[in-house]
């Protein structure tokens, strides 16, 4: 959804930036880095920054699992090899 109306030439310099955010250690790292971001992207995608902030409530309780959890909540592609592979055997 933070991408949804980024231009395609800013793409990966954005998501690369909003890495830093949900891989910190603690929650009060990912809001350093969301300011951070929002200093740097802010004025561009200022909708970016919205969502984050109205949202950050829901988004912080991700900061309680432990960072293996958070990789895999973060990351779908472990989920999608699985479904892949069991599509191979149903088939």
């Amino acid at each position: 959804n933070s991408t949804r109306y980024v231009s395609y030439k800013d793409l990966k310099k954005v998501t690369a930036d909003l890495k830093p955010i949900y891989k910190a250690v603690t929650e009060e790292a990912a809001l350093l880095e969301l300011d951070r971001f929002e200093e740097h992207w802010g004025s561009k995608y200022p909708l970016i920054i919205k969502s984050w902030r109205q949202n950050w409530d829901e988004l912080a309780t991700f900061f309680k699992y432990p960072p293996e959890l958070r990789k895999l909540i973060y990351t779908t592609n472990m989920i999608e090899s699985y479904h892949r592979q069991l599509r191979k055997v149903t088939k």
